[in-house]
């Protein structure tokens, strides 16, 4: 029997839902050519993505690889800004600079993803001793490609 309420299960099967959509959606235009430089697909992710950001607080920060767009929607950003940053759009997360391998925001506690396989490593240790060194007790999550 699951200690988690029928709310809270409700919940996380709508968030992993709305993740596979948007990566088909995503996976659909990009192989139209829309997408500006291509993305990496995450689907079939979805529950590592909404199981590990569950567990954390929205202050918590995290960095992520080129296979990003799961975690950056299960840590709370939305599909529409996701989406036009995939478009480099000035709406986007990244403000259109980051595409689909670089999402993240610094101030929401997303430190970005990027091309280099296991770099989120040395950037999430990187936040850690700066959140050592500030005093602050959030706590800092590393999602690895090896993971992946």
């Amino acid at each position: 029997m699951s200690q988690h309420s029928k709310e809270w299960l409700t919940q996380t099967l709508r968030q992993m839902l709305v993740i596979r959509t948007f990566e088909e959606t995503a996976d659909k235009l990009t192989l139209r050519g829309k997408v500006p430089g291509g993305m990496h697909n995450s689907s079939g992710q979805e529950a590592v993505a909404v199981g590990s950001m569950s567990a954390l607080a929205a202050d918590d920060v995290i960095a992520t690889t080129h296979r990003s767009h799961h975690h950056t929607l299960a840590k709370g950003f939305t599909a529409k800004e996701v989406m036009a940053e995939l478009f480099t759009k000035a709406t986007g997360c990244s403000r259109g600079r980051g595409g689909s391998m670089h999402l993240g925001d610094f101030h929401r506690g997303h430190f970005g993803g990027n091309g280099i396989v296991g770099a989120g490593v040395g950037i999430g240790m990187g936040a850690a001793l700066g959140i050592k060194q500030l005093g602050t007790r959030k706590f800092q999550w590393v999602l690895s490609a090896m993971a992946e």
